[in-house]
């Protein structure tokens, strides 16, 4: 079996490298950047195709990030279609490319597989790939550009497709729109097959899947019914939230199937919801903070997420009464080049910018959570109340109520004033 995919791979591959490198041609609307992952050892190619109105608009826009290089031309063509089609609102399309001149099939199994098989020596950093994306090509895509944080897409193919599902599983609240055409969902042993059980009981917010797959060739065959396995899993779990389509293309074989499968692909996956009434437009938004509240608690050590969660005119009111600043809570991040990035303010003890009494560099730092989360909109504005837990490195847990008013500016939700208080333990039921 794992000889057979290895064969069958390798021959397609012929049809799905780029050809030899050729001058740069620059393209209306794209723009080009590099960026390289000192943990992989590898520099990629961003490649940029933004909307028409992008530069005139002022809005802020979806990102959808499409795996391999070799699909840029497609996507760029497909964003320019879309000003006269009108299949989909308009986004902002990355491609991520391995770079130029290059053999990209042993990169491709590198950073797109979740576990080595013997058959692929480099197989095995997928998870390696996603830290890299989520943390450093998402970081850059949205400080450089007007983006929606709460609406990004997925593309990929074959490898890419395996990415794709792989991230669904291990990311369920990274990517709102994903596409997975042609697959090699049966990589492992039916290895996200086996977990899907697991990993999709408990999506955090709602999540449109499109499979496809064709039926000629070898290897078209044996990832469709792969693709095909999949589905049926996720006939029987039916996971909340999720919501899928699995679509076989009579004639298609692997490299054929993504001229067949990504535009009406992309089409469903970023249709209009369904008319609903004025209810679920509060709906949306409260889920909308709730993810936005639990990514920043789960990731706060990071100076990006301080950057995307306060707004520049922020007022935080810590629970020792102090008053801070956005300014003054990114400076924090800066002052000690060598420690880690600073945790969410507690109390007047571990505020922004300082931490407990003894600890130094590299030490464990608390981990939050957040109960009784209360969202309630009005228009542009909304209130949130909840209660966080402090989980301290030595053991003890802290309870502070915070209340919170986000306002909607250029399509993303941000803190602008925040209040602390600390408060104890809730009471037993």
């Amino acid at each position: 079996m794992k000889s057979t995919l290895l064969t069958l791979f390798c021959l397609a591959a012929a049809g799905a490298m780029p050809a030899a490198e050729a001058p740069a041609v620059m393209l209306m609307g794209t723009a080009h950047h590099k960026l390289a992952s000192a943990r992989i050892g590898q520099s990629y190619d961003l490649f940029v195709s933004l909307p028409e109105d992008y530069a005139t608009s002022g809005k802020s826009y979806p990102v959808l990030y499409v795996l391999d290089g070799w699909h840029f031309p497609l996507m760029a063509f497909l964003q320019n279609n879309n000003i006269y089609s009108e299949r989909m609102p308009p986004v902002i399309m990355v491609n991520i490319g391995h770079g130029q001149g290059i053999n990209p099939m042993p990169l491709r199994a590198r950073d797109f597989t979740p576990t080595n098989m013997s058959d692929w020596p480099t197989s095995g950093g997928a998870a390696a790939f996603l830290e890299f994306l989520e943390r450093d090509i998402i970081t850059l895509i949205d400080r450089t550009y007007r983006t929606n944080p709460a609406d990004r897409g997925l593309l990929g193919h074959s490898m890419g497709g395996l990415f794709a599902l792989y991230t669904l599983e291990e990311r369920p609240g990274l990517f709102q729109r994903i596409v997975a055409a042609s697959p090699a969902a049966g990589w492992g042993d039916d290895q996200l097959i086996k977990a899907a059980a697991e990993k999709l009981k408990n999506l955090p917010m709602p999540v449109r899947l499109d499979l496809s797959a064709g039926d000629e060739g070898d290897l078209e065959i044996m990832l469709a019914a792969q693709t095909a396995a999949f589905a049926r899993k996720l006939d029987e779990l039916k996971p909340a939230k999720l919501e899928y389509r699995h679509t076989v293309f009579p004639g298609e074989n692997h490299n054929s199937v993504r001229l067949a499968s990504f535009p009406p692909a992309l089409y469903w996956v970023y249709r209009p919801a369904a008319t609903t009434p004025p209810t679920d437009s509060a709906t949306s938004t409260q889920a909308a903070i709730t993810a936005l509240l639990q990514e920043f608690l789960a990731k706060n050590s990071e100076r990006a997420q301080h950057d995307r969660f306060w707004a520049d005119d922020l007022v935080y009111t810590t629970s020792g009464a102090t008053v801070k600043t956005k300014a003054e809570i990114m400076k924090s991040f800066d002052a000690d080049k060598t420690a880690p990035a600073k945790p969410l303010p507690a109390d007047a003890k571990q505020s922004a910018g300082q931490r407990p009494a003894g600890q130094q560099a590299g030490t464990v730092q608390p981990t939050y959570a957040a109960e009784d989360i209360v969202v309630r909109p009005y228009g542009s504005t909304a209130a949130l109340t909840f209660r966080l837990v402090a989980h301290n490195p030595d053991g003890t847990v802290q309870y502070y109520r915070n209340s919170e008013t986000l306002l909607l500016r250029d399509g993303r939700w941000q803190v602008v004033t925040w209040q602390a208080t600390k408060v104890p333990p809730p009471e037993k039921k």
